[in-house]
């Protein structure tokens, strides 16, 4: 497990880089969510997507995923999304790479 953010740092998503990934972490009701933070059509930044319910909509071109799962919830995308377990210690995100 790696810290990868405060909980203070996140409103609702965060861009983060680790171990030269892209993550895309998601506060949901108190509960934080983290999955690689490219979308599987063409790559868009899902960091910077809206949230609806626990579906991370890519800006790009609007395909669905769910951020608890990875699965795709909408097209275009056909594959999922990577999904990384995570662990709150005190204020710091932890996620296992």
């Amino acid at each position: 497990m790696i810290k990868i953010a405060k909980k203070s740092d996140v409103k609702d998503k965060l861009c983060v880089k680790a171990k030269g990934k892209a993550l895309a972490l998601f506060k949901i009701k108190e509960k934080y969510y983290c999955t690689d933070n490219k979308c599987t059509h063409l790559g868009g930044p899902l960091c910077k997507g809206n949230i609806e319910d626990h579906t991370i909509v890519c800006p790009w071109h609007g395909a669905k995923f769910d951020v608890k799962t990875g699965k795709v919830k909408g097209l275009p995308a056909k594959a999922d999304i990577k999904t990384y377990k995570v662990e709150i210690k005190g204020d710091d995100i932890l996620v296992d790479l």
